[in-house]
C-alpha cells in the first residue's frame, strides 16, 4: 500500500459502494430544507441545484438528498420535494447533472410520512390521513385511519415508481427512509403497529411491509442502487420500542440474506448527552453495534452527533466499511470534506435558517458558502481564551477557578492535607497560564470557627501550602490564596472548644441561632488588620502569587460593609464611609505588606447569603455603599490586581419594590473597568464568552464546573463535553473514608481529542447567544430531561416535575382551597403541556392536620374546589397528583386543641424545638387502622376531584415517616421495634390506597437522609432498603418513587456520597423522582443516568411558572422571594409571590414552524 494511503485516515480514503467509487467516507445526510414549491412539490432551481453542487465540491463525495415524497398521498407537508411528476423529475435532473459535473454522487431519499403527516394539510388536498394503526402521535389532535391491505400494496408500487423516476432524474441510487417514526418505521415498531393481520402482531409480520418495499425497489432499479435508513433507538415522534434489538436484528438479517448486494445500510446513532459520567459506566445498551456485527463487512453509514475526531475513530475501528453522515455541519460548511481533511475551523450552522420555505424572503441565507464567510473566525479568537495581564501575571486565558470550600485540612490544626490538596490544585492548573484561587483560608485561629478549614498562620500550614503552590507552578499556572475571617458566621461551639470569642461588628445573631456574637472592640479590629497583613506575608512565603481578600458572602468584612449587620455607632459604623473603614484598612495593610499588584478582593453586593435569617444578607440598596467602597479602592490603589464580584443569583431575593434600581453589577464595571474584573456565578461556556467579549479586561470564574472538570479550560476552549459534578462530595471532611472521591478523581478529557488550534468557529456579537446555544446542540441531541416518559397512566412530555410546596392558600379552618388563586397558581405551572404537578401536602382528614390554612380533601366543598383546579391544569394539557398528608407530632398542639382533636404520634416523643410542653399521645392500634381508612378515603376523594393520581407523603418527619424511623418510633407492638414492624403502617397505607385507586395512580415520597424535624436514623439504609424493596415487590406498577436528596442542612449528619444511590439501585428503571437543590445542569446530568429518572423543582418553579420553557431554551430565571412563600390566604397581598411571577417574553426563541421535519437533521 502506498505510504500516502497508510498515513491517511480511512475517513479520507476511497471506498467502493454500490455502482460508485467514493473518494472519501464523509456523507451528506438527508436534511429537510423546504426549498420546493408549496403545493406542486417541485425543487426550486437554481437554489437547490446550487446547494447540492456546492456540497459536491469535494470530488467523489456521496450526497443524500432531503427526504422526497414518493407520491402525493405519501406527503402531508408543504414545500417538500416530490418525485412523481414530470416537472419534479426535470428539476431534479438539473440538480444531479450539477453534482456529477463536480465529480460527486447523489442518492435520493424516498419518503412516506404516515401518521407523522400534518392532517390538515392532507385534508386541504383531499388525501387520507393513514398509518399502520389508528394510533396518534402523543399530543396530536388527529388520529390516523389504519391502512387497508390494498392501500399497503399501492404504497409498495408508489415506492417502485418513485425509484424508477429517480433513476430517470439521474440519481446514482435511492435511499429508503425507514427511520425516525415515518411510515415504514411505524410498521416496524410495536408502539405504532397494533395490527392483527399479516402486517402486525409479531416481529416477522411487522417486517413484512418494509421488506416488500425493499424487494420491489431492488428488483426495479437494482440492489446495488438501493439503500435504506433505520433508527432503532430514536424516540422521535412517539417511537421507541422497549427493546428494539430483536425486531431490528431480524429485519437487518433478512435484508442481508435476501439482498446481499444492497448499496449500504444507514443507521441513526442513539442520541446521547454531551456529558461524561463522573465514574466509568458500562456501555449503554442503546448501541448500534448489534447492527454492525450483522452487517459487516458490508458498507454501513453512521449518522448522529459526529465530530471530526469521532468520525475518524469510528471509520478506523469498524470491522466493516463504515462511512459517516454529517448533517448540520454540512449545511454550514459546503466544503466540509476539505475542512475535515485539513483540520481547519468550521462555520457554525444558523439553526434559524434550516426551515425557511422557498417563497420566504432571504431564502438563500444559511445555505451558501458565500453567506457564511463572515463566520470564519476561529474559536481561539474569543477573548475568553486570549492572554491577559493581571497583577504580576500574564494569564493565558480569562477562565479562573473560583474559591471553593472543600474541608481538606486537618480538623483542629488547619493544615492542608498535602497528598490531596496538592493534587487537586495541580490538576486544575494543568492548562498553563490559568489563575486558581484557593478555598477560603483562615487568617488566624480567632478568625475561624469551622473545623477542617485550612489556615495560614503556622509554620506547618505554610510548609504544606508551599508544596501545593510548587505543584501548581510546575504546571505553568498561578495561584492566589483567599484570606478569610468568619465573624458571626462561625460556629460558636467550635470557637468555644478552641478558646476563642464569638464576635462580629455588632451583636446581631442569626434569627435561628441561640448564640449572639459580641461586638468587636476597636482594639480587636486593629488586631484583625494585623492578622490579615501577617497572613498575606505568610502566603507569599508559601509561594502564592498573590492574595484575595474575601469581603463577600456575609463573612466578617462583609458584615462591616452592610448596614443589615453593622449597627455600630463609632467610627466603624453608621455611614457609608464608616462602614467602609475596616475593609479599607485591611486593603491598605495588605497592599503595604505584599504589594498592590499581588492583592485582589472579592465582594457580593447582591448576595442574600448568611443574612439575619441566613437568607437575607443584603442592604436595601447596596449601590451607594459599594460605589463608595470600590471607587475608594480604585483611587487609592491604582495597581490593584483585580476586583472579583459575585453576580446576583436566582436564590438572591429581589430588591424591595420601592427601590428604584436593578440588581446587577454593571455599576461596578463602570467604576472598575478597564482594570481586571472577575465575574463569578453560574456562568456557562456561552455566557462566559459573551461576558468576556464585552470588555478587554473581563475574566470569568467557575466553581462547580471546575470541581468536576480539572481540565475545564481545555474543555471550554474545544467545546468538549463536561463531566457532571456530584454535590454530595463537595464537603466531605479530610478524615472520612473516600474523602478523595469527587475531589481528585474526576477524569480528564482524552488527550487524543480536538487539537487546540482547531475548533468550531463562532460568529459576530449580534448573533452570539442564539448561535452559541445551538452550537452546544451539534454533538448533543435533546437531553432526556426534555424527552417524554411514561409515568403510571400518564405520558409526560418532560421529566421536570413541580415539587409539593406548602403555600397556605386555603381557608383557615374549613381547609378549602381558595379557588381563583390556587387554580391560577397550578394552571400557570401546567402551562407547558405534559407537565406533572404535585400539589402541596393536603390533609386526609381533620385529625390528620394541625395547621391552619392548609387544604384538605375530606369535605364536599374541598372536593368541589379541587375539581376546578384540576380542570384548569387539564385545560393546559398537563397532569396533577394530590399529595396526601398526615402530620402526627409535627402538628401545632394548640391548633388541634382549638379544633377538638388529639395530638398523637407513633410514640410519645415531642420535637426537641417544640414551643409547647405538650407531648403527643401514642396512637392506639385501632387509631392506626382509622388512619389507613382516612388515607383510602382521601385517595378516592382525590380521584373524584379529577386528580390523575395521589402521592403518599412519607417524608420529612411527618406521620408515616415517624413510624418508619427508630428515633421517632419506640413502640414495642407490631408497629415498632424492628425494620419490618416500622414498615408495617406505611405498607398498610400503600396497599389500601392502591387497592382503592390503582397502583398506577399511586406514588410516594421518602426522605431517608433528612434531619428536618428531628429525623434521621443513624443508618437509614437498612430500613429504607427493606421498605422500598417491599414496595417494588408488592406493588410493581406503582407510578413512581419520589426521594428527597440529602440537603445542606443534612450534611452535618455526614450522608454518604450519592446518598440516594441505594434507592435508585433498587427502583430504577421504574420512574424515580429526585428532589432537592437541582439546577438545569445537574437535572440534565441526573436524567441522563437512567431512562427512569425525573427531577422535581420547588423554589425555582415558584418563581418561574414557565420553568420548563426557560430550561429548554436556557433562558434567564426569575429570582424567588422566600418572604412570600408562606403568606396565608387571608392576609393582604397574599397573591404576591404566588401568581404574579412573570412569564418569559413570548417573542424569544421560536420553535421551527415545521417541527416534524426536523428529524432529518
Amino acid at each position: 500500500m502506498p505510504p500516502s494511503i497508510m498515513s491517511t485516515p480511512k475517513l479520507f480514503q476511497p471506498v467502493k459502494m454500490g455502482r460508485v467509487t467514493l473518494q472519501n467516507r464523509v456523507v451528506l445526510c438527508p436534511l429537510t430544507r423546504l426549498k420546493s414549491t408549496k403545493k406542486e412539490h417541485v425543487p426550486v432551481n437554481p437554489l437547490v441545484k446550487e446547494y447540492y453542487s456546492q456540497r459536491a465540491s469535494g470530488p467523489g463525495t456521496l450526497l443524500i438528498t432531503e427526504a422526497t415524497f414518493i407520491s402525493a398521498e405519501a406527503g402531508g407537508y408543504d414545500y417538500v420535494p416530490g418525485i412523481w411528476s414530470r416537472d419534479q423529475i426535470n428539476e431534479w435532473k438539473k440538480v444531479t447533472d450539477a453534482v456529477h459535473e463536480n465529480g460527486s454522487h447523489i442518492y435520493m431519499q424516498l419518503w412516506a410520512l404516515g401518521r407523522a403527516a400534518n392532517a390538515p394539510t392532507l385534508k386541504e388536498e383531499g388525501l387520507p390521513f393513514v398509518a399502520p394503526s389508528p394510533i396518534a402521535i402523543t399530543n396530536s389532535k388527529d388520529t390516523p385511519r389504519a391502512l387497508t391491505i390494498p392501500e399497503i400494496q399501492e404504497y409498495v408500487q408508489d415506492y417502485v415508481q418513485a425509484a424508477k423516476n429517480a433513476m430517470e432524474a439521474g440519481f446514482d441510487g435511492v435511499e429508503l427512509h425507514f427511520a425516525n417514526g415515518y411510515l415504514p418505521d411505524q410498521f416496524l415498531q410495536d408502539v405504532s403497529n397494533h395490527r392483527t393481520d399479516e402486517y402486525g402482531g409479531s416481529i416477522e409480520n411487522r417486517c413484512r411491509f418494509p421488506l416488500e418495499v425493499v424487494n420491489a425497489v431492488a428488483e426495479a432499479v437494482g440492489e446495488d442502487r438501493t439503500a435504506l435508513r433505520i433508527s432503532p433507538w430514536s424516540t422521535f415522534q412517539s417511537m421507541g420500542m422497549k427493546d428494539p434489538v430483536p425486531q431490528f436484528s431480524h429485519f437487518v438479517n433478512a435484508l442481508k440474506i435476501s439482498h446481499p448486494n444492497l448499496s449500504y445500510l444507514h443507521v441513526v446513532e442513539p442520541r446521547v448527552s454531551g456529558s461524561v459520567t463522573h465514574s466509568p459506566q458500562p456501555e449503554s445498551h442503546e448501541s448500534n453495534d448489534f447492527l454492525r456485527r450483522i452487517w459487516a463487512p458490508k458498507v454501513l453509514i453512521s449518522a448522529g452527533g459526529y465530530t471530526r475526531e469521532k468520525a475518524i475513530d469510528r471509520a478506523e475501528q469498524s470491522e466493516g466499511v463504515e462511512l459517516i453522515g454529517f448533517g448540520k455541519l454540512f449545511i454550514a460548511n459546503p466544503d466540509l470534506v476539505r475542512r475535515l481533511k485539513e483540520d481547519t475551523p468550521l462555520n457554525p450552522p444558523i439553526v434559524s435558517t434550516f426551515y425557511t420555505p422557498s417563497d420566504s424572503p432571504k431564502v438563500e441565507v444559511g445555505g451558501h458558502l458565500e453567506s457564511n464567510n463572515n463566520l470564519l473566525i476561529t474559536m481561539s479568537s474569543s477573548k475568553l481564551f486570549q492572554p491577559l495581564k493581571v497583577g504580576r501575571m500574564t494569564l493565558q486565558s480569562r477562565v479562573v477557578m473560583s474559591p471553593m470550600t472543600r474541608y481538606k485540612a486537618t480538623k483542629k490544626e488547619h493544615v492542608p492535607v498535602v497528598s490531596l490538596v496538592e493534587k487537586y490544585y495541580s490538576q486544575r492548573g494543568s492548562h498553563p497560564g490559568t489563575l486558581l484561587i484557593t478555598e477560603g483560608v483562615l487568617v488566624s485561629p480567632k478568625a475561624g470557627g469551622y473545623d477542617y478549614v485550612p489556615g495560614i498562620w503556622s509554620q506547618d500550614q505554610i510548609d504544606a501550602w508551599k508544596k501545593v503552590t510548587t505543584g501548581v507552578h510546575e504546571k505553568g499556572s498561578y495561584i492566589y490564596l483567599q484570606l478569610w475571617a468568619l465573624g458571626r458566621s462561625a460556629t460558636p461551639k467550635t470557637l468555644e472548644e478552641d478558646g476563642f470569642p464569638f464576635v462580629a461588628p455588632s451583636p446581631l445573631a442569626f434569627s435561628d441561632s441561640t448564640a449572639t456574637p459580641r461586638g468587636l472592640t476597636v482594639s480587636e479590629i486593629k488586631e484583625y488588620v494585623k492578622d490579615y497583613a501577617q497572613a498575606a506575608k505568610n502566603s507569599i512565603e508559601a509561594g502564592f502569587d498573590g492574595v484575595e481578600l474575601h469581603f463577600a458572602n456575609g463573612y466578617l468584612v462583609d458584615q462591616f460593609l452592610q448596614d443589615v449587620t453593622n449597627h455600630r455607632t463609632d467610627q466603624y459604623g453608621g455611614s457609608v464611609e464608616n462602614r467602609s473603614r475596616f475593609p479599607l484598612e485591611l486593603v491598605k495593610a495588605v497592599t503595604e505588606a505584599v504589594g498592590e499588584e499581588r492583592t485582589g478582593l472579592r465582594i457580593s453586593p447582591w448576595s442574600t447569603y448568611q443574612g439575619q435569617s441566613r437568607d437575607n444578607m443584603r442592604m436595601r440598596n447596596p449601590i451607594p455603599q459599594y460605589t463608595h467602597f470600590v471607587t475608594s479602592v480604585k483611587e487609592l490603589y491604582p495597581n490593584f490586581a483585580y476586583l472579583h464580584v459575585v453576580e446576583p443569583l436566582p436564590h438572591d431575593r429581589p430588591l424591595p419594590p420601592d427601590t428604584p434600581v436593578q440588581a446587577g453589577n454593571d455599576f461596578l464595571r463602570e467604576i472598575w473597568l478597564p482594570k481586571p474584573f472577575i465575574s463569578a456565578g453560574a456562568f456557562t461556556r456561552e455566557t462566559a464568552i459573551d461576558r468576556a467579549e464585552k470588555s478587554d479586561e473581563s475574566l470569568i470564574s467557575f466553581g462547580q464546573l471546575f470541581i468536576s472538570n480539572p481540565d475545564l479550560v481545555n474543555r471550554l476552549k474545544n467545546d468538549s463535553p463536561l463531566n457532571p459534578y456530584d454535590t454530595s462530595t463537595f464537603y466531605v471532611y479530610s478524615d472520612l473514608p473516600k474523602t478523595e472521591v469527587g475531589y481528585i478523581d474526576y477524569p480528564f478529557l482524552n488527550e487524543e481529542k480536538l487539537s487546540q488550534d482547531s475548533g468550531m468557529g463562532w460568529i459576530t456579537k449580534s448573533k452570539r447567544i442564539t448561535i452559541s446555544y445551538y452550537l452546544s446542540q451539534l454533538t448533543m441531541s435533546t437531553p432526556k430531561l426534555f424527552q417524554p416518559i411514561k409515568v403510571g397512566r400518564l405520558t409526560l412530555q418532560s421529566r421536570i416535575v413541580l415539587c409539593p410546596l406548602t403555600r397556605f392558600k386555603a381557608t383557615k379552618k374549613e381547609h378549602v382551597p381558595v379557588v381563583p388563586l390556587v387554580k391560577k397558581y397550578y394552571s400557570q405551572r401546567g402551562s407547558h403541556p405534559g407537565t406533572l404537578l404535585i400539589t402541596e401536602g393536603v390533609f386526609i382528614s381533620p385529625k390528620a392536620g394541625g395547621y391552619d390554612h392548609v387544604p384538605g380533601i375530606w369535605s364536599q366543598d374541598q372536593i368541589d374546589a379541587w375539581k376546578q383546579i384540576t380542570d384548569g391544569v387539564h385545560e393546559q394539557g398537563s397532569y396533577i397528583y394530590l399529595q396526601l398528608w398526615a402530620i402526627g407530632r409535627t402538628a401545632n398542639p394548640a391548633t388541634l386543641e382549638e379544633d377538638g382533636l388529639p395530638f398523637v404520634a407513633p410514640s410519645p416523643i415531642a420535637l426537641s424545638n417544640s414551643k409547647s410542653s405538650i407531648v403527643p399521645r401514642e396512637l392506639t392500634v385501632a387509631e392506626i387502622k382509622e388512619y389507613v381508612a382516612d388515607y383510602v378515603q382521601g385517595a378516592k376523594n382525590a380521584i373524584t376531584a379529577g386528580f390523575d393520581g395521589v402521592e403518599l407523603h412519607f417524608a420529612n418527619g411527618y406521620l408515616p415517616d415517624q413510624f418508619l424511623q427508630e428515633n421517632s418510633n419506640q413502640r414495642t407492638d407490631e408497629y415498632g421495634g424492628s425494620i419490618e414492624n416500622r414498615s408495617r403502617f406505611p405498607l398498610e397505607i400503600v396497599k389500601a390506597v392502591t387497592d382503592a385507586v390503582g397502583e398506577d395512580r399511586t406514588g410516594l415520597r421518602v426522605s431517608p437522609w433528612s434531619t428536618f424535624q428531628d429525623m434521621r436514623m443513624k443508618d437509614p439504609v437498612p430500613q429504607y432498603t427493606h421498605f422500598v424493596s417491599s414496595l417494588k415487590k408488592n406493588h410493581p406498577n406503582l407510578s413512581y418513587l419520589h426521594a428527597v436528596e440529602a440537603l445542606e442542612r443534612d450534611l452535618k449528619a455526614n450522608p454518604p456520597s450519592n446518598a440516594n444511590g441505594f434507592l435508585r439501585d433498587i427502583w430504577l428503571p421504574k420512574p424515580f423522582i429526585s428532589a432537592g437543590g437541582y439546577n438545569r445542569e445537574t437535572a440534565i446530568e441526573r436524567t441522563e443516568e437512567s431512562d427512569g429518572n425525573l427531577v422535581a423543582f420547588g423554589k425555582l418553579f415558584i418563581a418561574n411558572p414557565d420553568l420548563i420553557r426557560r430550561f429548554k431554551n436556557q433562558s434567564p430565571l426569575n429570582p424567588f422571594d422566600s418572604s412570600t412563600f408562606y403568606v396565608p390566604s387571608d392576609k393582604p397581598r397574599t397573591e404576591v409571590g404566588y401568581i404574579d411571577y412573570p412569564f418569559l417574553n413570548e417573542e424569544k426563541l421560536a420553535e421551527p414552524e415545521v417541527q416534524a421535519a426536523s428529524s432529518n437533521l
